[in-house]
């Protein structure tokens, strides 16, 4: 009995200690996590089809598909004041507010998708078309395709 006991009490020891050592590793990567996406779906027309990601580091990756300037996959480095103002609209969007998808039905028409995360483990998507989404998220979406214009992409490696 005593030893059931006690290896009862090991076992409860060692998920307690796992489960907080693994709690210490997210709080320590959620300070430095942050995540920013913009994707650009088909249509049945010529419609730009791409994604751009802005992270934390402030490096950002474009792979253009088609439609869009340049093809494939590129890195760039964004400039502290674009990396700012993206993070502070980003701050200023109540993502749990929203729902997941402003779409209309028309099955011809493209999609822009918003993906953002400050924690590794909960990253929002928001998927729209047009301007049927809120305007802090048409203009957050509106500045990301700005940026893609601007900067100055390098092949990647």
């Amino acid at each position: 009995m005593k030893t059931k006991i006690i290896l009862t009490l090991l076992y409860a020891a060692f998920f307690i200690g796992c489960r907080s050592s693994k709690n210490v590793k997210l709080s320590k990567d959620a300070t430095i996590h942050w995540f920013l996406s913009i994707e650009q779906t088909p249509c049945f027309g010529k419609c730009p089809i791409y994604l751009l990601s802005v992270n934390s580091l402030g490096i950002s990756h474009f792979d253009g598909k088609r439609f869009v300037t340049p093809i494939g996959k590129y890195t760039s480095t964004i400039s502290d004041t674009t990396y700012n103002d993206l993070k502070k609209l980003t701050s200023n969007v109540d993502w749990k507010e929203y729902d997941t998808e402003y779409i209309s039905g028309y099955t011809d028409l493209p999609s822009t998708i918003l993906r953002y995360s400050v924690h590794p483990l909960d990253t929002f998507t928001i998927t729209f078309e047009n301007n049927l989404a809120p305007k802090d998220l048409v203009h957050l979406a509106s500045r990301l395709n700005e940026y893609r214009l601007s900067a100055e992409w390098k092949p990647k490696k």
